[in-house]
């Protein structure tokens, strides 16, 4: 799966690179996104509020935000159905500030991301558990953006789960 992700990484970047144009890409307080993906272990979608923004040396934006986000796993990759929803606090970072070349301006399209909170699954397996899910999301432009993410659902009686997605972002 691995090897999925960075296929789709090296993709974007290419893609970037010949479609630069710089792009404002920041997830930034006030923003609304949604997204939805399909993958490793079933879809997965949801819709996520920016809420605060630290700046590093007015170059690096850090967002915070809060998520929902629900999933399903028809059964093909663990033997059996599993519906979930959670919800959790998020952290964004990007290079938006940095003043790159026109050649790198591509960089500045990326918004690396993380989330961690709590979730429930029922089906097969699941529980009540601690999650996280981590990911990367390539704008197109301002509104629209590829994303690859990770996800880890625990849970404190059934054990854990994950998956990997592939989707899009749509920002409002």
């Amino acid at each position: 799966m691995k090897k999925a992700i960075l296929a789709v990484l090296i993709l974007a970047l290419l893609a970037g690179g010949a479609f630069a144009q710089k792009l404002d890409a920041r997830m930034a307080p006030g923003d609304f996104a949604a997204r939805i993906g399909v993958g490793w272990g079933g879809a997965s979608g949801g819709a996520e509020l920016m809420f605060a923004q630290v700046d590093i040396a007015d170059m690096i934006p850090i967002g915070f935000g809060a998520a929902a986000r629900g999933y399903i796993d028809p059964g093909i990759f663990w033997g059996g159905m599993v519906f979930g929803a959670g919800g959790y606090a998020t952290v964004h970072f990007g290079l938006t500030g940095l003043d790159l070349p026109p050649e790198l301006e591509w960089v500045n399209n990326f918004d690396w991301y993380a989330a961690l909170g709590l979730s429930m699954s029922v089906g097969t397996w699941g529980g009540l558990g601690i999650s996280s899910f981590e990911g990367v999301s390539y704008f197109l432009n301002e509104k629209l953006a590829l994303n690859a993410e990770y996800a880890y659902l625990g849970s404190f009686n059934n054990g854990s789960y994950w998956f990997s997605t592939f989707g899009v972002v749509l920002k409002f």
